[in-house]
C-alpha cells in the first residue's frame, strides 16, 4: 500500500506534464493537475471520505460557479475512479460490479440509438457525454456509499451543501443584498413584479433541489444522536424551506408538500399530529410567506378554464407539454434525439395555437421530455431505473437495520420530492436528479448488507 500514493501521483504528473506542454493555458492546467494529484493521493488512502467531499462540491455547484467550468466535477470523479482501480490492482480492496449498472447501460444505449436521427447531432452528442459523467457518479456512489456510515456521510454532504446555498439566499434577501451574488452562489431575478431567489441555478430549479434537501434534513435530524447534530439538521431543513418560498416555485412547493405527506405516512404519524402540523403550516405560511411567493402560489387555487386561457404561463406550459406528446407520437420508439426538444418546438407549437412566444422552449416536464427525446426505448430504461431505485429503497427501509433503514427511507423520500417537482420541470440541471437517484440506489443497496462502517 505504501507505493500507491507516489505511483499514482507519478502517473498523474506524467499525464499532466504532456497536457501542460500542449496547451495555451499552462498556468490554469498546472493548477488543475496539482489539484488532481492531491485528490488522487487522498483518494488512495481514504476514497470514501474524498468522495463525500466531492459530493458536497457537486451538490453545492461549487466547481461550476467558483471555477467557472463544469469540467472539474467529472474530472474529480475520474480521478477517484482511478484511485479505486489502483487500490484494486494493489489488492487493497475489491469492487463488485453493481447490478444497477445494467440499467445505466440500457439507458446509455438508448441515448446512442436515439441520437442517430437527431436534427442537432452536436447537442445529442453532448448529452451522451454528459450522461457518461452522471453514470460514473452513480457507479461511484454504489461502490463507495456502501455502509451505514457512508450513507449518513453522503446525506450530510448533499443536504449540507444545498443548505449552505439556502442560507446564502435567505441572508441575501433578508439583508436586501439583491445585487450581491456571493460569487455566483446566490442570485435574485425579477419575474414581473416579483423578486425570486435562484441560488446558483435559476428560481424554479433552485426550488427543485431545495425540496428534497429539506426532507434529507428532516431524516438526518431523526437519525441524529447528539443535540448539536440534530440542531444543524433542523437548521438545514428550515433554511431550505425558507429559501424555497423565496424562489416562488409552485412546482417545488407542491413537491415539498407531497414529500412531507409521504414522510408522515411512512413515519406513521397520528391523525391529531397531522392536523396540528397542517394548522401550524397554514398559519406559518400566512404570516411568514413572502409577498411575491404568496402572489405566485395563489395561482394554484385558480385553475379554471378561463384562468388558464388568460394566463400566459399556463398556456406556455400546456403548449410545451402537448408539443412533447406530439413529438413522441411522431417518433414513438427512439424519439427526436437527446436534447433536441428545443430544436423541434417551433415546428409543433403553431399548430397548437397556445403559445405566442416565437422562441425555442423546453418541455417543462421530466417525463414528457424523456418520452419526446428518447422515445419508448429511453423512457423505459430511464423510468425503469427510477422505479428500481424506489423499490430497492422501499425494501431497504424495511430491512430491520434500524438507523440505516431510516436513512434509506430519507433518501427515498427526497427522491420522491425531486420527482414530483419534475412533473412541471425539465432537466436543465440533470446532475441533481442523478445525485438523488444515486443516493437512493446506494442506500437501498447498502441496507441489504447492513454494514456499519468502512473507512
Amino acid at each position: 500500500m505504501a507505493w500507491l500514493p507516489p505511483a499514482g501521483a507519478g502517473a498523474v504528473t506524467a499525464v499532466a506534464a504532456v497536457a501542460v506542454a500542449s496547451t495555451n493555458q499552462p498556468g490554469r492546467l498546472s493548477l488543475g493537475a496539482l489539484g488532481g494529484i492531491v485528490v488522487l493521493a487522498a483518494a488512495l488512502v481514504a476514497p470514501r471520505v474524498v468522495f463525500a467531499a466531492i459530493l458536497f462540491a457537486l451538490a453545492g455547484y461549487l466547481p461550476d460557479v467558483l471555477l467557472r467550468t463544469g469540467a472539474v466535477g467529472p474530472a474529480l470523479l475520474a480521478v477517484t475512479a482511478g484511485a479505486m482501480v489502483l487500490r484494486a490492482a494493489a489488492g487493497v480492496e475489491t469492487w463488485p460490479a453493481p447490478r444497477e449498472m445494467w440499467w445505466l447501460a440500457a439507458f446509455g444505449c438508448a441515448l446512442v440509438v436515439s441520437s442517430a436521427g437527431a436534427a442537432d447531432a452536436g447537442v445529442a452528442n453532448t448529452r451522451i457525454v454528459d450522461f457518461i459523467g452522471f453514470a460514473l457518479l452513480v457507479v461511484l456512489m454504489l461502490l463507495l456509499v456502501d455502509s451505514e456510515t457512508a450513507v449518513r456521510r453522503a446525506m450530510w454532504s448533499v443536504a449540507g451543501a444545498i443548505g449552505v446555498l439556502a442560507l446564502l439566499a435567505l441572508v441575501q434577501r433578508a439583508a436586501h443584498l439583491n445585487a450581491t451574488a456571493f460569487g455566483g452562489l446566490a442570485t435574485v431575478v425579477r419575474d414581473g413584479s416579483v423578486l425570486r431567489s435562484g441560488g446558483p441555478l435559476s428560481a424554479n430549479f433552485f426550488g427543485e433541489i431545495l425540496a428534497p434537501a429539506a426532507l434529507l434534513g428532516v431524516y438526518l435530524a431523526l437519525d441524529a444522536r447528539s443535540k448539536r447534530a440534530r440542531a444543524v439538521a433542523i437548521g438545514i431543513s428550515g433554511a431550505c424551506v425558507g429559501a424555497l418560498f423565496e424562489t416562488g416555485s409552485r412546482g417545488a412547493f407542491l413537491a415539498i408538500v407531497a414529500a412531507a405527506a409521504l414522510c408522515m405516512l411512512l413515519r406513521r404519524v397520528r391523525v391529531m399530529t397531522w392536523v396540528a402540523i397542517i394548522v401550524a403550516a397554514v398559519v406559518a405560511t400566512g404570516l411568514l410567506l413572502p409577498a411575491g411567493a404568496r402572489t405566485r402560489l395563489s395561482a394554484l387555487g385558480d385553475v379554471s378554464t378561463s384562468s388558464i386561457e388568460q394566463n400566459n404561463s399556463f398556456r406556455g406550459r400546456l403548449s410545451e407539454n402537448l408539443a412533447a406528446i406530439d413529438m413522441w407520437r411522431a417518433h414513438p420508439l427512439t424519439g427526436i434525439g437527446p436534447g433536441n426538444f428545443e430544436t423541434h418546438y417551433l415546428s409543433y407549437a403553431p399548430a397548437l395555437d397556445l403559445d405566442q412566444r416565437a422562441e425555442p422552449r423546453s418541455a417543462h416536464s421530466l417525463y414528457l421530455e424523456s418520452l419526446a427525446e428518447t422515445g419508448l426505448l429511453g423512457a423505459l430504461a430511464y423510468f425503469g431505473l427510477i422505479a428500481f431505485a424506489l423499490r430497492r429503497a422501499g425494501r431497504g427501509r424495511r430491512s430491520g437495520n434500524g438507523r440505516l433503514g431510516l436513512l434509506t427511507e430519507g433518501a427515498m423520500v427526497a427522491l420522491v420530492a425531486f420527482l414530483v417537482a419534475g412533473l412541471t420541470l425539465h432537466q436543465a440541471y440533470p446532475r441533481f436528479l442523478w445525485l438523488f437517484l444515486g443516493l437512493t440506489l446506494a442506500a437501498g443497496r447498502t441496507a441489504r448488507t447492513g454494514r456499519k462502517a468502512i473507512a
